[in-house]
């Protein structure tokens, strides 16, 4: 409020409910909290990748040592090798679990 002003201005803080915070309008406004993940999650995420990988890569080279037995020659090496290739290239998705926003943002 300005005293020798031709208007008068009056000014009233207002309150708002928790969680919520008044902006310069007047207007409450949902506070944002950001909850960022555990820093032993990316780890778990980083060694279920690697197990899918090296499980994968593991039954593919049993695949290449068993390709002569008739069960493995029946199901077809290459389709095996196919899926376990079609493993690792889905396990992949499971690295990006273990990325963060604290990590990338200029705001932390």
């Amino acid at each position: 409020q300005i005293p020798n002003s031709p208007i008068l201005l009056r000014v009233t803080e207002r309150t708002c409910e928790e969680g919520y915070q008044a902006d310069s309008q007047g207007d409450c406004k949902a506070t944002v909290k950001i909850i960022y993940l555990p820093e032993w999650f990316r780890g778990l995420s980083f060694f279920l990748f690697l197990l899918n990988v090296f499980l994968a890569l593991g039954f593919m080279a049993w695949t290449f040592v068993s390709r002569n037995h008739p069960i493995v020659r029946a199901s077809q090496p290459t389709f095996l090798y196919l899926v376990g290739i079609g493993c690792i290239m889905s396990s992949t998705s499971i690295l990006t679990v273990g990325f963060d926003d604290k990590d990338y943002s200029d705001d932390t």
